[in-house]
């Protein structure tokens, strides 16, 4: 069973990596990994949300952020789940389970009244579904 645990900055360079596993997405085809290296001391200072990953061994094979949107609706914050993975080795043991419980329990503590995500994907959207989401509609967006 995997550890999971909040993200510190000595785990940049693991998180990338795995997040560059990502299958391709035309909408996003300029990514900028010095950007995201960027977006993780934020996330990790936990000024805009937080990352869990989880870890095996010196291995990071899984992570999940968080991003806090601040609403009138909600009165405050709620939570974004924005990238969820695990590594394609280690996968059907769990850890995707494991990281989402820990970001419903984050959003909780933090005191959102919602976590939401926009557009699982194929492999992720039973692992939503098993874990107490519901389809919510569609969203739409522009590329600015």
């Amino acid at each position: 069973m995997a550890t999971i645990r909040k993200a510190t900055p000595a785990d940049q360079p693991k998180t990338i990596d795995l997040l560059k596993q990502f299958p391709p997405d035309p909408e996003l085809p300029k990514l900028n990994w010095d950007d995201a290296a960027k977006a993780f001391a934020t996330l990790v200072e936990g000024h805009r949300g937080c990352i869990f990953v989880a870890e095996e061994g010196a291995d990071i094979v899984g992570v999940v952020t968080l991003g806090y949107s601040y609403v009138l609706r909600f009165g405050g914050i709620y939570a974004m789940i924005e990238e969820f993975i695990v590594s394609e080795k280690m996968r059907g043991k769990g850890i995707a389970n494991q990281l989402l419980q820990t970001a419903i329990q984050e959003a909780r503590r933090m005191g959102c009244p919602e976590l939401q995500v926009n557009g699982p994907s194929p492999l992720g959207r039973p692992v939503y579904l098993s874990n107490g989401f519901h389809e919510a509609g569609l969203h739409m967006k522009i590329q600015l």
